[in-house]
């Protein structure tokens, strides 16, 4: 049977990876809307969850110019 700190470890390791994720996504984000501030950016970044930041994501890099490699990397 799973014990309690065996739980909080698993649960910390998925918060730490999710963190990870959001940071590369904002940081993608921030770099392909030049013409937005970054606290702009980040402002409503923060105020989504992980769903729209996802959708998010993908509008705008879909509508960043990419080569095909960048693309098939992200």
């Amino acid at each position: 049977m799973t014990t309690l700190d065996e739980l909080h470890a698993a649960l910390g390791e998925f918060l730490t990876a999710s963190a990870r994720v959001e940071n590369i996504m904002l940081s993608i984000l921030t770099a392909c809307q030049r013409n937005r501030d970054l606290e702009e950016v980040f402002t409503d970044f923060s105020k989504k969850t992980f769903g729209p930041k996802i959708e998010e994501f993908k509008s705008v890099c879909n509508s960043f110019i990419f080569s095909n490699l960048h693309r098939e990397i992200l």
